[in-house]
C-alpha cells in the first residue's frame, strides 16, 4: 500500500472513531502513538493528523500533541444556519428540475430505520445527502457533506450534552412539498427541521 492510501485509510480511521463517538473531545492524540499503533510510519502520522486538524476534527498543541475538538451549541447553531442556505437552495433547484423517479429515493429513506451507530448511515444523513444530490450540484453536495458530519458529532458529544430530536415528519412534509412543487413551502418545513427560527435567518 502507498504513502498515500495508508494516509487516507488512518484519516478515515481515526476520523470513524471520532463520529462514533469512541474517540470523545478532549481525547489527546500523540504522533508516535497513533504511528505504532496503525503501523505507518511518522511522517504518515504527522500529514493524517494535521489533515484532521484542518477539517477541524483535532486541534494541534506543538510538543504536546492532538486535542479531539467537539461542537458547541453556538457553533451547531451557527452550523444549521449555514446548512440552511445551501439546502434552501438545493430545494429550489430540486422542485423546478427533480423528476417525480428521483424523488422516490427520499420516499424509500423516510421508511428506513437507523441501524447502524456510524452517523454517516443515520436516516437523517441520508436524507439531508439525497436532498442535496437533487440539485445536480457537485460542488453543493461537497460542502454540506462536513457540515452534516458536524453535527452528527454534535449530536453524539455529552460533553455539551448535544441532542437532535428525530425529525422524521419534517421530512415527509418537505417531501410532500417537493412533489408539489412548492420551494417556499419545502424550506419553510426544512427550518422546523433544522430547529431555526426565523429572527435567525
Amino acid at each position: 500500500m502507498n504513502t498515500d492510501s495508508k494516509s487516507d485509510l488512518l484519516f478515515q480511521t481515526i476520523q470513524s472513531r471520532i463520529l462514533s463517538g469512541s474517540l470523545t473531545p478532549g481525547s489527546l492524540l500523540l504522533e508516535q502513538q497513533v504511528a505504532e499503533e496503525f503501523y505507518v510510519g511518522r511522517q504518515t502520522a504527522r500529514e493524517t493528523l494535521k489533515r484532521l486538524c484542518q477539517e477541524h476534527y483535532l486541534k494541534s498543541f506543538p510538543r504536546k500533541g492532538y486535542l479531539v475538538t467537539g461542537i458547541t451549541p453556538e457553533e451547531c447553531r451557527q452550523i444549521q444556519c449555514l446548512r440552511y442556505q445551501l439546502e434552501s437552495y438545493a430545494i429550489r433547484l430540486a422542485a423546478s428540475q427533480a423528476s417525480l423517479q428521483s424523488l422516490k429515493k427520499l420516499d424509500v429513506l423516510l421508511h428506513e430505520t437507523d441501524s447502524s451507530s456510524d452517523p454517516r448511515q443515520t436516516a437523517n444523513y441520508r436524507f439531508h445527502m439525497a436532498l442535496s444530490e437533487l440539485s445536480e450540484n457537485p460542488y453543493l453536495v461537497s460542502t454540506l457533506r462536513p457540515l452534516l458530519l458536524d453535527v452528527c458529532r454534535y449530536a453524539i458529544t455529552p460533553l455539551y450534552g448535544g441532542t437532535l430530536p428525530r425529525t422524521d415528519s419534517c421530512h415527509c412534509l418537505i417531501l410532500t412539498a417537493l412533489k408539489d412543487r412548492d420551494a417556499d413551502l419545502a424550506c419553510r418545513y426544512l427550518k422546523d427541521d433544522l430547529g431555526l427560527t426565523t429572527e435567525i435567518l
